[in-house]
């Protein structure tokens, strides 16, 4: 390389570096700005009650009572509280020297603040408890001074439902309330609004010896019943074979059977038995029907004819021509009478079937849903509509049959039970029917008394005389009866 050529590139080295170098010094040097000491301006806002929300300045600081908005610049602040039910409270603050204010608002001496109820009940004369706290007040009145915030309200006067209502009380209005209460003279009903009942679709009651009801539903299990409380079993919760329950029987030894469309449900008050196709003589798992004669053998009625269990033999009774279907059965001593889907009534003793067929003794119609007897040895069954008869009651005296056709022709009868004074109460799709001792009919509907429901499906009576009707979509009733 030549001697020029060296001479020129340290000449364009030196001037690149010093045009570095001027670039530079040209620049300034960063540095980091002290940042300002925070303010120190606080408010500290408490309430009574508490749990108000702060808004700030119109904004909405995220902040419940007790609380404090602390780093404050020096000014004037709108404090607005919120709470539902309550009327906004708005303050100003100013803050000044960075200095802390405390402010405390008491809602309990604003009479701003406060809502009034007036609370009647037809009848008059409930007596008023607020939120579990007896008033010694009764309907009507008109109870002043209320926090904003929602109350529970019963109203209890003799002979009549306790009523629960919960209403809203808000800052400077009057909250009124009129309670219907429902007469329980003679009347009481137990449905999913009003008790702790599972299921207003029931289908059968029975009592046991302890006077404690057993309540079938078609679509929540078994229910017990003490007065008091009310217990489930399910399949949910229990071994019982299924939610269906289509009849109840108390045994001698006062087990409880149930039958479902899957078997037969044994229930000895702690533990569960199960009777079905797989592991009885059972030719069927929809059951209709259980009874017990005085030896303690149950007597089943289902869809594949009639069954005799003594606790370890099954003995199936049907007829190869007829295939019945049982509904019902009757123990009398040694006769066991036999109501069917579609052929009528029928009767078995000495392992001997009679026949009474309804073109002979006349009876409403051919499906046989309940069968009982009266204290003087007369037999009565329920009649539902078949294709060509209407419904009705009919009695066998042993020698004919008497029958009532009352109220519409194609509405089901489902159940009859009689009472010690021989009264008939029978259950139907058109409200409850009773027949005295003269067999003097008086009807029970939803239109003359406080029955629930019109779809009666069953009865029972306890040890006091009164009477027990499940209903399909009413729930549970109890008829109070004055002896």
């Amino acid at each position: 390389m030549n001697s020029d050529l060296i001479k020129y590139l340290m000449v364009f080295v030196s001037f690149v570096t010093l045009i570095i170098f001027l670039s530079g010094c040209d620049k300034e040097v960063y540095k980091t700005p002290v940042e300002p000491e925070p303010s120190k301006g606080k408010i500290i806002l408490s309430t009574s009650p508490e749990h108000f929300l702060i808004f700030v300045n119109g904004r909405n600081s995220g902040r419940f009572t007790p609380d404090s908005l602390t780093f404050l610049d020096d000014g004037i602040y709108d404090l607005t509280l919120r709470r539902k039910y309550f009327n906004d409270t708005t303050i100003t603050v100013s803050i000044s020297n960075e200095e802390s204010k405390e402010i405390f608002i008491n809602y309990h001496e604003n009479p701003g603040m406060f809502g009034s109820l007036a609370l009647s009940s037809n009848p008059p004369g409930g007596s008023i408890v607020l939120n579990d706290s007896v008033l010694n007040r009764t309907t009507p009145d008109t109870i002043l001074g209320l926090l904003p915030g929602e109350y529970r309200v019963k109203i209890s006067l003799l002979n009549y439902r306790e009523m629960v209502i919960d209403v809203i009380i808000e800052s400077g209005n009057l909250t009124q309330h009129l309670t219907v209460l429902r007469d329980t003279t003679t009347w009481i009903d137990y449905q999913i609004n009003n008790s702790a009942i599972q299921s207003n679709s029931l289908t059968d009651i029975k009592i046991d010896d302890s006077n404690v009801k057993w309540i079938g539903s078609s679509d929540k299990g078994l229910m017990r019943f003490d007065d008091i409380s009310f217990n489930y079993f399910s399949t949910a919760n229990s071994a019982i074979p299924g939610n269906t329950i289509n009849c109840i029987s108390i045994a001698p030894n006062n087990d409880v059977w149930v039958g479902t469309n899957a078997g037969i449900g044994v229930f000895n008050g702690s533990s569960w038995t199960i009777l079905n196709r797989q592991n009885s003589g059972l030719t069927s798992d929809l059951i209709n029907s259980i009874e017990f004669d005085q030896n303690g053998v149950a007597w089943i009625g289902v869809s594949t004819g009639l069954f005799k269990f003594d606790g370890i033999n099954w003995t199936q009774y049907n007829d190869d021509a007829w295939r019945l279907w049982v509904l019902d059965t009757h123990v009398v001593n040694d006769l066991i009478w036999i109501g069917t889907f579609n052929h009528g009534i029928m009767s078995l003793q000495n392992e001997n079937i009679t026949y009474y067929p309804d073109s002979v003794y006349n009876y409403p119609s051919k499906k046989i849903t309940s069968i009982n007897s009266d204290i003087s040895g007369n037999v009565w069954f329920t009649h539902s509509p078949d294709s060509t008869l209407r419904n009705g009651v009919s009695y066998f005296n042993g020698h004919t049959f008497v029958n009532y056709t009352p109220g519409i022709p194609n509405i089901a009868f489902n159940s009859v039970t009689i009472d010690q004074f021989n009264n008939k109460w029978v259950s139907s799709f058109d409200g409850l029917w009773h027949y005295n001792s003269n067999n003097i009919p008086f009807q029970y509907t939803t239109i003359n008394s406080l029955i629930s429901s019109n779809r009666c499906t069953a009865e029972a009576i306890d040890i006091f005389g009164n009477v027990w009707i499940t209903t399909s979509g009413g729930g549970l009733n109890k008829l109070k009866i004055i002896q």
